[in-house]
């Protein structure tokens, strides 16, 4: 689910115009934000796999 947001937040950001700087960083903050949540409970899952 967390991966099907990031590409969205991904996807989202390459429609957007050169001009719009705070969206594009909202963009970047949701990018960085998944990319946390999505390693965090893949070692979280990792680690009650073994």
């Amino acid at each position: 689910m967390a991966g099907n947001r990031l590409g969205h937040a991904v996807l989202f950001k390459k429609l957007l115009d050169p001009i719009e700087m705070r969206v594009s960083k909202q963009a970047d903050s949701y990018i960085g934000k998944f990319q946390t949540f999505i390693v965090q409970n893949h070692h979280l899952f990792d680690q009650f796999a073994m």
